[in-house]
């Protein structure tokens, strides 16, 4: 029995570890690879297995669920399509009953990223419009440099992928606490 608890440690630990570097992907591109993301789902799967075998069909249901409903908010671009596939696969990780709160983590740290990443975007707008301000009387034309055409875009999208690493491990790092204190353990 005790092999087991080292295979599931394994597999959470391994998939949190390539949540992180979808995490650093997004960050520097915003794009999820799909096999990072295949390798989170199979892990997932692998651990629900393990964990909670009867109700593993819950867990395939919701995270289809989770897949077409949030899929939704991709076609119409309010999340990447990386994003969707990404929670779909996190959803393996906990069990069905979790889920819930697992998302309501998820989307508590996206607002705190978010917010964060409009905080920068007014402060640089502001230091932007210091530097670059003409004095009165000044009859030249002001130059602006021309980014490259894919990184107006970018600044754009928050990577939100760092959101669900910090919502899974809050989520994960609170039932482990609870299971290190004798409150409460789900398997």
């Amino acid at each position: 029995m005790e092999m087991l608890a080292y295979i599931r440690a394994f597999l959470l630990l391994g998939c949190a570890i390539l949540i992180a570097v979808s995490a650093i992907t997004d960050l520097r591109s915003r794009r999820i690879p799909n096999r990072i993301v295949a390798v989170i789902a199979a892990g997932g799967l692998a651990y629900a297995f393990l964990s909670w075998p009867g109700l593993v069909w819950l867990s395939l249901i919701v995270s289809v669920v989770l897949f077409f409903g949030i899929g939704t908010l991709a076609h119409f671009r309010l999340i990447g399509g990386g994003d969707v596939k990404l929670l779909a696969a996190v959803a393996f990780l906990v069990p069905p009953g979790d889920v819930g709160p697992m998302l309501l983590n998820i989307m508590i740290a996206g607002g705190v990223l978010s917010a964060g990443y409009l905080a920068v975007r007014a402060l640089s707008s502001i230091l932007t419009a210091q530097r670059i301000a003409v004095p009165a009387g000044t009859r030249r034309a002001v130059q602006f440099p021309v980014p490259d055409p894919g990184s107006a875009e970018k600044a754009q999208t928050v990577p939100y992928a760092v959101a669900i690493l910090a919502g899974v491990i809050f989520h994960i790092g609170t039932e482990l606490n609870g299971c290190l204190f004798a409150i409460s353990c789900s398997p």
